[in-house]
């Protein structure tokens, strides 16, 4: 998994090397996958506060550990110290025993990783776990169903086709009157997301706006560009109106036209993906996602630290962050009197996304100081 910081929004987003293909089949021939076994009537388990997929799993009667559920990796990973904690052996074997639930799994072996990145996260659920059950992250109720039973033949409505490659599912969507198939990747914290090349493709209401950087080990430091598309999207016959898009240099394993979906449109639906028969669903009562909000951006991006608080990693020049003075380094303490350790990420991301001035405490090498931020309409 590469993780990457998304400045705009103080979020990390992830994305994997794919060479993305389309197919009618689920099948992805020698990859290893779990076993389920499932209740009959399913099981469903609440997905944690924040705002990415996570779930508590329990491993060989370790734990909970909180859990990622990540569409953009192939392969589950824990933290050294997890792991270290949790097998007594030198690594970890197929005979392990997960426990999400009333389910449970079997048949993954799970890697050591160190380069998860966030806070509070124990590891990730890659596609290997996720393989042998109906799936459904349903972000509206908050919380993960699993179940044994299969998705009924696409119809092109609200069950759509999977397309297949190495890493990574696609689905094929419509922006204003462009076919994509795009990426599916829930830890991918933008809307839909490509490169400067795919967005001439597009016909976009203004000119791309520099909001913050994406940094990452195959991408660089790079600048996150933003826009909305001048038209609608289509994922099946649910229609995004004027979704957001952002540009950026994508990673160098992936295809050079990749598209992808993320969680500001994951987050509308309860998503099902499966991938024993290719296919996934899009369930939400009205069809019809409104647009989002007029973009705001601060121009700073941030990370959390393991206490909670936020700390400026970048600054773009003549952003509202910059006007403010903030540099990296500043450790946001509070953000208008509330600790910003006590934020969930949802609140942070619609706080320094929103449109108010902000009245935040800063810390830098020992003083603190108060500062106002105010977010900059972005034109669209």
């Amino acid at each position: 998994m590469l993780s990457r910081f998304l400045l705009a929004a103080a979020a990390l987003v992830s994305l994997m090397p794919v060479h993305a293909i389309s197919a009618q089949s689920g099948s992805r021939r020698g990859v290893p996958h779990g076993r389920f076994r499932i209740p009959a009537a399913g099981t469903s388990v609440p997905m944690l506060p924040g705002m990415r997929p996570m779930v508590h799993v329990i491993i060989n009667g370790h734990g909970p550990f909180r859990m990622l559920i990540e569409t953009g990796s192939r392969i589950s990973y824990l933290l050294p110290a997890q792991y270290t904690s949790t097998f007594s052996r030198d690594s970890a074997r197929p005979t392990d025993l997960y426990r999400i639930g009333d389910a449970t799994l079997t048949g993954i072996t799970i890697h050591r990783n160190g380069r998860i990145g966030l806070p509070g996260v124990d590891g990730l659920l890659g596609l290997d776990a996720l393989y042998d059950a109906q799936i459904t992250l349903d972000f509206p109720r908050g919380a993960l169903r699993l179940s044994r039973d299969t998705l009924p033949a696409a119809n092109g409505r609200d069950v759509i086709r999977l397309g297949v490659s190495s890493l990574f599912w696609t689905v094929p969507m419509t922006l204003d009157t462009t076919m994509v198939d795009a990426i599916i990747d829930t830890q991918s914290a933008l809307s839909v997301s490509t490169s400067n090349a795919s967005a001439a493709r597009l016909r976009l209401m203004t000119a791309p706006v520099a909001v913050g950087r994406a940094r990452g080990p195959t991408i660089g430091n790079v600048i996150v560009r933003r826009t909305r598309l001048d038209g609608n999207a289509r994922i099946g016959d649910a229609e995004l109106e004027r979704p957001l898009i952002d540009l950026l240099p994508l990673a160098r394993h992936l295809p050079p036209r990749a598209f992808i979906l993320g969680l500001q449109v994951l987050t509308s639906f309860a998503f099902t993906i499966d991938q024993r028969v290719g296919r996934a669903r899009f369930a939400r009562d009205n069809r019809v996602v409104g647009p989002p909000p007029p973009a705001y951006a601060t121009g700073m991006s941030t990370t959390q630290r393991s206490d909670g608080t936020r700390v400026v990693l970048d600054v773009l020049e003549s952003t509202a962050s910059a006007e403010a003075g903030l540099t990296p380094g500043d450790v946001i303490l509070r953000v208008d009197g509330r600790a910003s350790s006590d934020m969930t990420d949802v609140e942070w991301v619609d706080a320094i996304g929103g449109r108010l001035p902000l009245q935040l405490r800063v810390r830098r090498n020992g003083t603190e100081r108060d500062v106002l931020l105010t977010p900059r309409y972005l034109g669209f």
